[in-house]
């Protein structure tokens, strides 16, 4: 029996599942949101704390060309998230204030020359000069206009994931 297109992929996102993160299932919902996303279907997802939601972005990731850009007030989750995907073989930062100018434009020269798959960034961050414009070609031309920030870093897919 030849396995359909369906069971081909939930093959391979177990097998990243447990490459990655060491896990033989998913939580309730997240492979229906992680297979939603990669369908680049735009969504938003509401999961209760400590219910997967990082999965939900994180192994799309590792799925997808490209680098999944993770828009987060939380400065210190962004760190133990990048430690974490680090230490599972992800290469992946964060920019916030906590980071000095050098090590900003290290992470953005990262960011350009493809070397991330994902990068966790503040909300204020996308406003503070120099920082958003600093993407240059890796940012499209309508960056000024009214699309979601998502879609003007050339996103093919927005999702908001966040916690009851």
């Amino acid at each position: 029996m030849i396995p359909t297109a369906a069971e081909t992929q939930s093959g391979r996102l177990r097998n990243l599942l447990k490459m990655h993160f060491g896990f033989d299932s998913f939580l309730p919902m997240q492979e229906e949101i992680i297979t939603h996303v990669l369908l680049e279907r735009d969504g938003l997802v509401l999961m209760p704390t400590g219910g997967g939601k990082s999965l939900c972005y994180q192994l799309p990731a590792l799925s997808m060309d490209g680098v999944t850009l993770v828009v987060s007030p939380l400065i210190a989750l962004m760190k133990d998230q990048v430690d974490g995907l680090w230490a599972n073989g992800i290469p992946a930062a964060f920019l916030n204030s906590s980071l000095t100018s050098a090590e900003a434009a290290h992470v953005r020269s990262q960011a350009i020359g493809g070397l991330l798959k994902v990068l966790y960034i503040a909300p204020n961050d996308w406003r503070h000069p120099g920082s958003a414009s600093s993407f240059g070609h890796w940012m499209s031309a309508s960056w000024r206009s009214t699309r979601p920030i998502a879609y003007r870093c050339g996103a093919t897919t927005s999702g908001l994931i966040t916690a009851t």
